[in-house]
């Protein structure tokens, strides 16, 4: 009895992986902000105003917060680009400052109501937007 030993043709597959940023691909950090800002029955231009008043700066910096929370691709800088005005600019250390504040208001124990409240309605107005568009946070493998 004789053998034959055929070669059979190994398919070799390149995969590229690449990642994906967490930014949501159809929701951009400009809607999320006009969004919630519809919502709240507050004009983007009061926010992006010069004004002090807690109830216009207390919705700015929480805009601030979750567009640093849920689109962490974005720079500090740009985020402050994006509420700056040709008569104001905001720098990173804004954001960071504003940031910091929310964080600190939201916690359990020692936190603020007030801060609670509103974040909560705010972020209720792009929760679904943010879960219709989630990205996977790992890394995607491309055929």
């Amino acid at each position: 009895m004789t053998t034959t030993i055929t070669k059979q043709k190994q398919e070799v597959r390149v995969i590229k992986v690449t990642y994906t940023p967490a930014t949501p691909a159809f929701f951009t950090k400009e809607q999320c902000v006009e969004k919630i800002c519809a919502g709240i029955d507050i004009p983007v231009e009061l926010i992006k105003s010069v004004t002090r008043k807690r109830e216009i700066c207390l919705p700015r910096q929480i805009l601030m917060y979750i567009i640093r929370q849920h689109y962490f691709a974005v720079s500090l800088a740009s985020i402050g680009e994006l509420f700056s005005t040709p008569e104001r600019l905001i720098h990173h250390d804004t954001v960071i400052h504003s940031c910091k504040v929310i964080e600190e208001g939201l916690d359990e124990r020692f936190g603020s109501k007030l801060v609670r409240e509103w974040y909560g309605k705010m972020y209720s107005i792009v929760a679904v937007d943010f879960e219709n568009n989630k990205v996977n946070h790992s890394l995607k493998v491309k055929q």
